[in-house]
């Protein structure tokens, strides 16, 4: 969510009312997307990650291995917050690599 699309995602679903967590490999640009994004009500995260390696997605996110499990993770922690709805999206780019 640093910049392009990702960052304009991140924009919208705050925008939306939703609490956004900025993963980016970039901290300066995953920083600025964050100070973008609205905050009234939410306090939004950030992660400076490379998604393509292994060891860091694991730092992020225990016993992840790759995006199925990050959804899977991320779906029983929103599960167990009680929230009364919610999406998960996951989106990727290749212009990282």
């Amino acid at each position: 969510g640093g910049s392009g699309i990702g960052r304009a995602v991140c924009q919208r679903f705050a925008k939306e009312g939703a609490t956004v967590a900025v993963v980016d490999i970039d901290k300066g640009a995953a920083e600025e997307t964050l100070r973008t994004l609205p905050s009234d009500q939410q306090q939004h995260l950030l992660f400076v990650t490379d998604v393509s390696s292994p060891e860091h997605v694991h730092s992020l996110m225990a016993d992840v291995q790759g995006t199925f499990l990050v959804t899977q993770a991320v779906a029983k922690a929103l599960v167990a917050s009680g929230a009364k709805k919610g999406s998960i999206i996951n989106v990727g780019s290749i212009v990282g690599k």
